[in-house]
Order: structure tokens, then sequence, then C-alpha cells
């Protein structure tokens, strides 16, 4: 750990709530990366799908594969 000796210095502190906000903005600039390239952008998944469909009032049931 750096020392805290020198004049003017701020401790080296990570909360949890920096830790979040960084972590939120690394996820939103992930998300407008793969907008901006939507051919590399990984599949969704049925859980992303459905919850997208509900968000827009449409029901769905997953059925089994064959």
């Amino acid at each position: 750990m750096r020392s805290h000796d020198t004049a003017g210095d701020r401790p080296m502190r990570s909360t949890r709530r920096t830790f979040l906000s960084r972590r939120k903005a690394a996820e939103a600039r992930r998300e407008a990366w793969f907008e901006r390239h939507p051919k590399k952008a990984p599949p969704i998944t049925w859980e992303q799908w459905a919850a997208a469909n509900a968000a827009l009032g449409i029901k769905v049931k997953r059925r089994e594969a064959a």
C-alpha cells in the first residue's frame, strides 16, 4: 500500500460505491460498443428475449426442446 505521509496526497481508497459505478460505466461502454458493432454482439439468451417481450406486454412460454 502507498504511504500517506506526503502532503496533499489522498489515501487510495476504493469504496464499494466507486467499484459499482466503475462496473456500471464499463457495462455501458460495452453495450455502446455492441450497438456500433452488432455483428460482433453475443447472441441474446432466452431469458433476455423473454424479459424484452414481457416489457412490451407480450406473454411467452418456454417449450422443451424436442
